[in-house]
């Protein structure tokens, strides 16, 4: 609803030439800004104070009334033990903990870890008839919303972080081999199953120590598969030498390229 009123906002102003940028700002950076756009139309002629106004008031309540519902959900993950224990885990936070927690309420109900991702829909359908037996896309059973918490954490880790753990190294591999919407799929039903672990063996995440890749290698020249990296080369031979490359962005590269696994 936040980001729709600022849409909105941003919206009315835009036939008039004012253009208003926006992002991970708060609301005092958000309202300064359009502020200063209404006065330099006003200046020009354009009156829209008296619209606007009141949808910047509407925003600066939602804004506070969004910041006092985060802190009671970090407050209640905090207070409670296996939330503590289970963002310990990279990338989940007390949302994530908490949608999990509410969800499985107890976790002895699943004898075999793997069933979680199952539980959760994060499991592909499988369609068999005699001798066929296929696969299609997963089964989205249960609630959407855990499912979701699972999801944003496992495309977070694939994406953002230059962290390596085990975990993300394997969906990296993984995202080589089957594209990056079926592996964040994957490490998000992984870390499904590791949530549960924990919360029984009442132990905290301790992942193994991984070397970050090196900072440069070899480009091959591929056209066929995408690419996870935010950097491309364009060249014109089927050879190119050594770049550097940085992290996890969504194009359509000239010459694609893979950065090397640290084992």
């Amino acid at each position: 609803m936040r980001v729709t009123l600022e849409n909105r906002i941003a919206g009315l102003m835009k036939p008039f030439g004012l253009l208003v940028s926006r992002g991970s700002i708060t609301h005092e950076t958000f309202r300064q800004r359009v502020l200063d756009k209404l006065r330099d139309a006003n200046l020009d002629g354009v009156n829209l104070i008296g619209p606007i106004l009141p949808m910047l008031d509407m925003h600066g309540d939602m804004w506070r009334q969004i910041d006092s519902y985060d802190k009671e959900v970090d407050k209640m993950a905090h207070m409670d033990p296996v939330c503590r224990r289970l963002m310990t885990v990279p990338h989940v936070g007390p949302v994530t903990a908490l949608t999990y927690v509410t969800a499985i309420d107890d976790p002895s109900r699943f004898k075999d870890a793997d069933d979680i991702g199952a539980y959760f829909g994060l499991t592909p359908r499988v369609f068999q008839s005699g001798e066929s037996h296929q696969s299609g896309k997963i089964s989205k059973r249960d609630d959407s919303m855990v499912r979701l918490a699972l999801v944003r954490p496992a495309t977070v880790m694939l994406v953002s972080t230059k962290t390596w753990t085990p975990l993300k190294a394997w969906g990296v591999r993984l995202a080589r081999r089957v594209g990056f919407n079926k592996a964040k799929i994957a490490v998000a039903r992984k870390l499904a199953v590791l949530l549960h672990k924990l919360w029984v063996s009442g132990e905290v995440y301790r992942p193994k120590k991984i070397k970050e890749p090196p900072a440069l290698l070899k480009v091959p020249w591929c056209s066929r598969f995408p690419v996870f990296y935010q950097e491309t080369v364009s060249a014109g031979t089927k050879g190119c030498g050594d770049v550097r490359v940085t992290y996890w962005a969504q194009i359509e590269p000239v010459v694609t390229y893979w950065q090397p696994l640290p084992f």
